[in-house]
């Protein structure tokens, strides 16, 4: 190997090392400053040829910047890291040994990066995970408040529907039966509807009643909650979606103030989803129902023993 060419490659080396963008120096096994690229004097704010021989405190002067990851480095550890935040910029100091032979630390690497933008992007992602995950859960939430809506007038339908057929043809035979059924269910259950949709509410009223149940009814969450507390009812229905107190505040309400101990709480909804229903159950519902109700479903709930009974049954999702 020729003189110029060594000195070729000594050059080449040189520029190699002073084009990486990072600060990074070569270090005695004592930490002492061997050599440094240009990226590192900048850093440090000193000629190359002035650092050397200096201890590496000198390169990055923040207290205590270098201390830990040399003394990791001069035990052997590889890539030791730390992060310090000077100003607005933060920068990563890494070091790493290099060993001889006979495994020991002859030569230290130390490199210091600023990774503010790294760090920017990585919070730019992060924001943007937490927005799309926002964006999720408005969407999912919209998707409920439509189903919600549009089975509100089906939930009128259904009960339409259901007291019509019950109602039949006015022969004899059907008003004996329907008489026999009346007198037989009379008062069968103090109920309280509370719903903000007004087809919705009397249509279940007008059906209840058909059943021989003693209907109270109420267009709020507050109105709800005060009606519950003076009619004590055996069974209360109570849609999700109201004014004034949602039907999750009105039952813990209710739950809470010991006032409807012994009442039936079924949420009456047109949120579908799981979670929906163990919001429910977690709100002190008995029974989650999603719009449009089944009569036959809605009579056979009311007819149930309340939860918590010897015999009752155990939360209600549908």
């Amino acid at each position: 190997m020729t003189p110029a060419f060594q000195l070729d490659m000594r050059d080449e080396w040189r520029r190699t090392f002073d084009a990486i963008a990072d600060g990074v120096a070569i270090l005695d096994a004592h930490g002492r400053i061997l050599r440094c690229n240009r990226a590192m004097a900048d850093l440090a704010g000193t000629p190359c040829d002035d650092l050397i021989g200096q201890p590496a405190s000198v390169l990055v002067p923040w207290e205590g910047s270098t201390d830990d990851v040399i003394a990791g480095a001069r035990a052997g550890r590889q890539r030791v890291t730390s992060e310090r935040a000077v100003r607005d910029r933060l920068y990563r100091i890494a070091a790493d040994p290099m060993v001889d032979e006979a495994g020991l630390v002859e030569r230290i690497v130390l490199i210091v990066g600023d990774i503010t933008a790294h760090r920017q992007l990585e919070e730019d992602h992060r924001r943007r995970a937490e927005q799309l995950a926002e964006l999720d859960r408005r969407k999912d939430e919209f998707l409920g408040m439509l189903a919600h809506e549009l089975r509100n007038p089906l939930n009128a339908i259904a009960a339409a529907n259901s007291l019509m057929e019950r109602i039949g043809a006015q022969d004899p035979k059907n008003v004996r039966l329907r008489t026999t059924i009346q007198r037989q269910t009379r008062h069968l259950a103090r109920l309280v509807v509370v719903e903000d949709n007004r087809d919705a509410r009397e249509m279940l009223h007008a059906w209840l009643e058909e059943l021989g149940h003693r209907v109270h009814t109420a267009a709020d969450g507050f109105e709800g909650l005060s009606l519950a507390r003076s009619v004590k009812p055996d069974v209360a229905l109570v849609d999700i979606g109201l004014p004034g107190l949602d039907g999750y505040q009105v039952a813990q309400n209710l739950r809470a103030s010991g006032d409807c101990r012994e009442t039936m709480l079924v949420a009456i909804t047109g949120y579908g989803r799981p979670e929906d229903s163990a919001r429910a159950r977690e709100a002190g519902f008995d029974a989650h129902l999603v719009k449009p109700v089944q009569p036959d479903t809605l009579a056979r709930l009311i007819h149930a023993p309340k939860q918590g009974s010897s015999s009752g049954p155990a939360f209600h999702p549908n």
